[in-house]
């Protein structure tokens, strides 16, 4: 199983519909989780009816916002909440699978409200004990080195989201690709490069999906790079370490 999570910054421009489905072409993704999408809810369902997949969505506001999940016909997606910030559901592969839960972000933008966007994530973080996928755009960083350009990220804004993922029992699944997920596409000497677009899950979610990867993937059709991210369950883990130590 896989996802596909991004910032799209728009699906009004027709070339970046054509990303997204060229996306969807090589990475066959189960669930997909777009930001910024800047369209309504009626936008979003003739898209839908176009990939032929199921899915819910968050409405702009005006030409700003906006969330999309969609989904292939053969999982099983149940929507818990929503808001300008997120869309929470719970998960199943199929009938015998075990449930686990996905949120897609969207963080905050404006520094001075980012504190509304951590006590989301905590609140949700208390709201159910099944194991937990949170991937999005985050728009913050972890470290410093995440950065690279521009001002010096302020320390306690970096502590801020720190915080955040522990209180929430949260890890970071690390990724492959390039280090940053963001770029202002200015020229040099003004040019900011940040990852600001990740996966974190919980430990009994990282049990259920051991081998998990995180790639970033390149697009010309959005600042952010999209995340694809590959899930193993721990049944199909178990029978590959089998296997490679038989031989």
């Amino acid at each position: 199983m896989s996802l596909l999570v991004w910032n799209c910054q728009g699906l009004g421009n027709p070339m970046t519909v054509k990303g997204l489905r060229d996306l969807l072409r090589v990475n066959n993704p189960h669930l997909v989780f777009l930001a910024e999408t800047k369209c309504s809810s009626s936008q979003i369902e003739a898209l839908k009816r176009r990939l032929n997949m199921f899915g819910c969505c968050v409405d702009s506001k005006g030409r700003s916002g906006g969330l999309a999940l969609l989904w292939q016909k053969s999982i099983e997606v149940q929507l818990q909440s929503f808001s300008s910030y997120h869309m929470d559901v719970s998960v199943r592969l199929n009938e015998a699978g075990d449930w686990w839960r996905f949120t897609g972000i969207y963080g905050e933008p404006d520094t001075g409200k980012r504190s509304e966007f951590w006590n989301l994530l905590c609140r949700l973080h208390h709201q159910s004990v099944r194991p937990w996928l949170c991937a999005g755009d985050f728009n913050e960083i972890l470290a410093h080195s995440e950065k690279k350009g521009g001002p010096v990220r302020a320390e306690w804004q970096i502590r801020n989201f720190r915080n955040c993922l522990a209180e929430c029992s949260l890890h970071d699944l690390g990724f492959q690709g390039a280090t940053f997920t963001w770029c202002n596409n200015q020229q040099e000497p003004h040019t900011v490069s940040e990852r600001l677009d990740r996966a974190c899950a919980s430990e009994s979610w990282s049990c259920l999906f051991p081998d998990t990867r995180v790639h970033h993937v390149g697009s010309p059709y959005s600042d952010h790079s999209p995340l694809v991210i590959e899930l193993q369950p721990r049944a199909q883990w178990d029978l590959r370490r089998s296997e490679m130590f038989s031989v």
